[in-house]
């Protein structure tokens, strides 16, 4: 889970990012594209988020939540930035990508459907 917190290095934050891609966050471009941040229920398993020593670890991740689940809800930084986020949570789901396709599909349904209208 990246923050848009200036004080948190990338990837927890978003310090350095100019100097890692080569350009600033466009938080104006953020706010025109919605965002859907998406979870099942019982994506509870910490051994692959938590595990200190990993490639995949940075000292200070702990802070942004145990588990996938309260990672995604301590994301307040992109609404407190104005971004529009829908947060869903779906029922009986671990994580597996393949048994949120529906509610990703209704989101970009819906998304295109309001598109069109335009």
């Amino acid at each position: 889970m990246t923050l848009l917190d200036p004080n948190q290095p990338w990837w927890l934050g978003t310090k350095g990012f100019a100097e890692q891609f080569g350009q600033e966050i466009d938080l104006e471009q953020l706010r025109a594209v919605p965002v859907q941040m998406v979870v099942g229920d019982q994506d509870v398993e910490t051994w692959e988020i938590n595990n200190p020593g990993h490639s995949n670890w940075m000292d200070g991740a702990e802070r942004t939540g145990r588990t996938r689940i309260e990672r995604c809800k301590l994301s307040g930084t992109l609404p407190e930035a104005g971004i529009n986020v829908r947060f869903d949570v779906v029922p009986g789901v671990a994580h597996d990508g393949r048994e949120i396709l529906p509610v990703v599909k209704e989101f970009f349904a819906e998304i295109l459907t309001e598109e069109l209208i335009r």
